[in-house]
């Protein structure tokens, strides 16, 4: 399988990459968990993106959303357990039975996984209950201790929080960053400087293919997330969108 196509247009790269595998590869594996991570690279996938989020105890998961509820056998506010009590919950039978017992990772596992695997990163910060700021904070600090520096040309931070966004510029200056939006910003590179990011990124939302390429003509590097549809994803890379977040590291095979 090939990934990577050739693209019409010539905007520099950050991401050299048509497809980012979403929270691995969530369509074939329990989300935003080592098997996921695994399942990218056998898929052939070259990055992978996560979500970070932080414990009761200040501790750093691999987690999307605020509650443990879908995605585990368990309930409640994942800011509201702690990390014993996240490495107690199953975070695969809800997928599968062949995933039952799969663990909640910490960014610690993430990462070592990530480099053994030689796969490039996209860590999301994912801020709940108003922790914007401790949350990137906390997580910035860490990665700069486990990242290596001669692999830094294999990952860039996100989030939608533009909170946590300022936080990663001003401590990893050295790190791209995307910010990322529910709309279809006006101005884009206005949205970059405000942003201090260097990469956009935009939700997919059934948003017409005109409104992207009007996007694309602005050269301003962005992806669209979370694209599964083969048609639509090369619908949107050939009007100039350059990378895919996809559940589906296949997905142009």
């Amino acid at each position: 399988m090939k990934v990577d196509i050739i693209l019409k247009n010539t905007v520099p790269r950050i991401v050299k990459s048509n497809i980012i595998a979403h929270r691995g590869a969530s369509f074939y594996a329990p989300e935003n968990t080592l098997a996921a991570i695994r399942k990218a690279k056998e898929m052939k996938a070259t990055w992978v993106e996560i979500d970070v989020a932080l414990t009761k105890d200040r501790q750093l998961v691999i987690m999307h959303d605020d509650t443990v509820d879908r995605t585990t056998n368990g309930q409640g506010a994942v800011f509201g357990r702690t990390l014993t009590e996240l490495k107690n919950l199953d975070a695969g039978s809800w997928f599968s039975a062949d995933f039952k017992d799969e663990p909640i990772p910490t960014l610690d596992e993430l990462v070592d996984l990530v480099l053994e695997l030689n796969l490039s990163l996209q860590l999301e910060i994912k801020p709940s209950f108003g922790n914007d700021k401790e949350l990137a904070e906390l997580t910035v600090e860490r990665f700069e201790a486990i990242w290596p520096k001669e692999k830094l040309s294999d990952v860039f931070i996100t989030s939608f929080s533009p909170v946590s966004i300022d936080i990663a510029a001003k401590s990893l200056p050295h790190i791209p960053r995307a910010i990322a939006f529910k709309t279809i910003p006006e101005h884009p590179h206005e949205a970059l400087k405000q942003a201090n990011a260097q990469i956009i990124h935009l939700l997919d939302d059934d948003y017409p293919l005109k409104d992207f390429e009007r996007f694309a003509q602005s050269g301003v590097e962005f992806a669209v997330a979370i694209v599964n549809d083969p048609k639509r994803a090369r619908a949107l890379l050939d009007i100039g969108c350059q990378t895919l977040i996809t559940d589906k590291p296949d997905l142009l095979s």
